[in-house]
C-alpha cells in the first residue's frame, strides 16, 4: 500500500499569495467532488488508518466512496488492488491495479516490491504491467524531429497493457481532452520525464524547455538528487482555458502534486517557482519525508528570479519580495523563525501575505553565505530528530537559531532596497501593459512615448530587454525601474508571429517629450 499524497503546492504572487488547494488530501482536479474538504480529509484519515492496521475488508468500501465522491485518484486505485490482493480476489486486484496505471501511477519499482501485491504477482496483468514498464520510461521513438536542442518528441508514448492503451503522460492525454488539440504544441522530454502542452509559438516554446531542462538539471544535481521517478506535465494555458484553473487573477501559477501537473500563466516567475514544487515534492516523496511550508515556499521563491552561469554556479536576484522583507525586519513585524519554522500548513497560508517574503529572503541569505545546498542536505538527513529546520540551521552555522535570525536581519539591512517601481519623472516606455503567456502585451502607447517612437505599437508582446528575457509585467517593471532617462535600450517584441527589435530611448514617466 502507499500512504496519502502529499500537499499540493501554492503559487507565486509579488502580493497577497492565495493557495492553489489546501495543503491537505488530495482535491478533485475536475471538480466533481461531492465532499467538503474536511470530510473528504476525515475520509482520507480514516482510510489511512485502516490501512496501516491492515484492515482490508475495512479499507475496501472507504476506498470506493473516496474514489466515488472525492477523486478518481491513482494512488487511492493502487491502495484498492493492495486490499483486493489481500482479501484473494485476484481478478479484482488485477483490474484495480490497471486502473491505476490508466489513472497515472507510475511508481512500478515500489510497484514490484510491494509485499501486499504478493497474491497477485502471477497475474498475467501483474507480468503485462511490468513488462511495459520499461516502454514507458524508454519514451518511445520519436516519429518527427522535436524541438531543436532538446529531447523532445512530438507527443507521449503510447504501450498496451492487457489490451488497454496506456500513455506515459495520462495527464497529457485529459489536457488534450479537455482543451483540445487546436491551440496547442505538445512535447515530451523522455530524459525528464515531462511533457508539454503550450499555447506558444515555436520559438518561445524552445525557450521555455530550455529553460526548464536547465532548471531541472541544476535542481537534480544540487538538491533533489534526481528527476521525480513519474511523468509530470507542464502547461502553459490559453487565456480562456486558463480561467479554468485561476478564478483569483492574482494567482499566476499551480502545481498539483495529485496530477502531477503544473499550470502557470507565465513562462517567468510563476513557472520557475512551480517547477521547483515539482521537483522538490518528487524527492519529499522519495525520502518519506514531508518539508515545513515555510522551506517549501522559500525553495519555490528563491528559484523565481536566479540566473545559470556556464560553469553551472547560481546567482539570485532580489525581486519584488525583498523590499516587504526588508521593511517588515527593520520594522520588527517579521516572524521570529523558531515560530516561523513550526507553523501548520494552514496557519502559514493564512499569513502568506507577509511569510512568503521572509521566507524567499531567509532562502536568499542562505544562498548569499553559501550554505543553501548544505542546509538543504543537513535538513533532510536530522529530519527525524527536527522536522522544522531549526536544528539543521543551527547545525550549518554553529551558532543558536536567534543568533543566526539576527544575522539574517543584519544581512537584509546592509542589502539596502531595490527599486521595483517606475514613478513620475522616471525612466518610462510610456506604455500601458498587460501579462501574455511568454512576455508582456502592449495595451496602449501613450502619446510621443518612448516606445512609440521607438516603432512599438498597441498588440505587440515585449519578450525581452538587452537581451534579458521579459515575461511578465512584474519582470518588466524591475527591468525599466534600474534604468535611467536618456538610456537607450534594445527591445525585442513580436508582432503577429514575426520577431523584431526596436531602439528605445526612454523618457520620464509623465512628461511629454517635444515634438520631432
Amino acid at each position: 500500500m502507499l500512504a496519502s499524497v502529499l500537499a499540493a503546492a501554492a503559487p507565486p504572487n509579488p502580493g497577497p499569495p492565495e493557495p492553489s488547494a489546501p495543503p491537505k488530501a488530495p482535491a478533485s482536479s475536475g471538480g466533481r467532488s461531492s465532499l467538503g474538504a474536511a470530510a473528504a480529509d476525515a475520509l482520507q484519515r480514516e482510510i489511512d488508518r485502516t490501512l496501516e492496521a491492515h484492515k482490508w475488508a475495512e479499507a475496501l468500501p472507504l476506498i470506493d466512496r473516496y474514489l466515488a465522491e472525492v477523486a478518481r485518484d491513482p494512488i487511492m486505485l493502487y491502495n484498492a488492488a493492495c486490499c483486493h490482493a489481500q482479501l484473494g480476489a485476484k481478478d479484482a486486484a488485477a483490474k484495480a491495479l490497471l486502473e491505476a496505471v490508466k489513472a497515472g501511477f507510475r511508481d512500478f519499482d515500489t510497484m514490484e516490491a510491494d509485499v501486499d501485491l504478493e497474491p497477485i504477482r502471477q497475474h498475467d496483468t501483474f507480468t503485462a504491467i511490468l513488462e511495459a514498464r520499461d516502454v514507458l520510461r524508454r519514451g518511445g521513438t520519436p516519429s518527427t524531429p522535436g524541438i531543436v536542442g532538446q529531447p523532445a518528441s512530438p507527443a507521449a508514448p503510447i504501450t498496451v497493457i492487457a489490451g488497454e492503451a496506456i500513455s506515459a503522460c495520462p495527464q497529457l492525454d485529459e489536457w488534450k481532452r479537455r482543451h483540445g488539440e487546436k491551440n496547442y504544441r505538445f512535447l515530451s522530454d523522455p530524459v525528464r520525464r515531462i511533457h508539454y502542452a503550450t499555447c506558444l509559438d515555436p520559438e518561445a516554446q524552445a525557450e521555455l524547455v530550455a529553460l526548464i531542462e536547465r532548471e531541472a538539471d541544476h535542481l537534480s544535481k544540487t538538491l533533489f538528487d534526481g528527476m521525480p521517478p513519474y511523468d509530470t506535465l507542464i502547461a502553459v494555458p490559453t487565456a480562456r482555458d486558463a480561467k479554468r484553473y485561476f478564478a483569483d487573477p492574482t494567482t499566476t501559477g499551480i502545481y498539483e502534486h495529485r496530477t502531477r501537473s503544473l499550470v502557470a500563466k507565465d513562462t517567468g516567475e510563476s513557472l520557475q517557482h512551480e517547477f521547483v514544487h515539482l521537483m522538490h515534492f518528487g524527492h519529499m516523496e522519495r525520502l518519506h519525508q514531508k518539508h515545513p511550508m515555510w522551506m517549501q515556499e522559500g525553495l519555490a521563491s528563491l528559484y523565481e528570479s536566479f540566473e545559470l552561469a556556464t560553469d553551472g554556479s547560481v546567482r539570485f536576484f532580489p525581486n519584488t519580495r525583498h523590499n516587504l522583507a526588508r521593511r517588515a525586519a527593520l520594522a520588527g513585524s517579521s516572524m521570529p523563525w523558531r515560530g516561523l519554522f513550526a507553523l501548520s500548513p494552514q496557519t502559514f497560508m493564512d499569513k502568506a501575505q507577509s511569510l512568503y517574503p521572509q521566507v524567499r529572503s531567509i532562502f536568499e541569505f542562505l544562498a548569499d553565505r553559501g550554505k543553501l545546498q548544505q542546509f538543504y542536505r543537513t535538513f533532510v538527513k536530522t529530519y527525524r530528530d527536527d522536522p522544522t529546520g531549526a536544528l539543521a540551521m543551527e547545525q550549518i552555522f554553529g551558532r543558536t537559531l536567534a543568533d543566526v535570525e539576527r544575522s539574517w536581519k543584519e544581512w537584509i539591512k546592509d542589502r539596502g532596497a531595490i527599486d521595483d517601481t517606475v514613478s513620475a519623472g522616471d525612466a518610462s516606455l510610456g506604455v500601458t501593459v498587460t501579462d501574455a503567456p511568454d512576455g508582456v502585451r502592449i495595451r496602449e502607447t501613450l502619446t510621443r512615448s518612448a516606445a512609440r517612437a521607438g516603432g512599438m505599437r498597441t498588440g505587440d508582446i515585449m519578450v525581452a530587454i538587452e537581451g534579458k528575457p521579459i515575461r511578465s509585467t512584474r519582470e518588466l517593471a524591475l527591468a525599466v525601474a534600474a534604468r535611467k532617462v536618456g538610456e537607450t535600450i534594445t527591445v525585442r517584441y513580436r508582432r503577429e508571429g514575426e520577431y523584431r527589435e526596436a531602439s528605445v530611448t526612454l523618457r520620464p514617466l509623465g512628461a511629454v517629450a517635444p515634438r520631432p
